[in-house]
């Protein structure tokens, strides 16, 4: 993993890991999800090719954090992710996401996980965040109680995932609480100049 003083390029720490990241990363909500940025046939060869080009630019080019997510056009972004790191795996802080599925069992969690991991053709991701959009008080509950929390820091546990965190599209005080409950390690919250 790339280090703070390994490269010439510029690295801050990412969260409370001890991941040092580019301050730009590599999103792969455009490889996957159709009409996301432009009305490129996601499905293609050919936009496969110069997806996976474009990775490899960016790694060329400094940048080493690649954050994806199984919903990103059902597996799509993660699949072609996962064929541009072959062979490049070490060089990236490999980040994807799980869906906050509160009605769903451990199983059904591992099974989702372990689908992202073949995806994605590597036995681990160094962050797993939980794909959320707004958070409400009635799904920080749901969350609690659950399990799905416990699940993801057993992941860590069991070394499928180096650390956790949480997305989200906006603040809420259900969010607030969450990050306060010190469970995760990185929050990604959108947030627009």
């Amino acid at each position: 993993m790339s280090t703070a003083t390994s490269t010439d390029h510029e690295r801050r720490r990412l969260g409370r890991t001890a991941l040092w990241v580019s301050p730009i990363g590599f999103g792969g909500a455009s490889l996957g999800i159709k009409g996301y940025l432009s009305d490129e046939d996601r499905t293609s060869a050919t936009f496969r090719e110069e997806a996976i080009g474009a990775i490899h630019l960016a790694l060329d080019g400094g940048i080493n954090l690649v954050d994806t997510a199984p919903g990103y056009g059902n597996g799509r972004s993660e699949a072609i992710v996962g064929d541009a790191l072959v062979g490049r795996r070490e060089e990236v802080v490999l980040t994807t996401k799980c869906s906050i599925d509160t009605a769903g069992t451990p199983e059904r969690w591992q099974a989702n996980l372990e689908a992202s991991l073949r995806r994605l053709r590597t036995d681990r991701v160094d962050v797993l965040q939980f794909h959320g959009a707004t958070y409400t008080d009635e799904l920080l509950g749901r969350m609690l109680s659950c399990g799905i929390v416990d699940w993801a820091e057993e992941q860590k546990r069991l070394g499928l995932t180096r650390f956790i965190g949480i997305t989200a599209e906006n603040s809420s005080s259900a969010l607030e609480a969450l990050v306060r409950s010190e469970r995760f390690d990185v929050l990604q919250i959108a947030f627009n100049l």
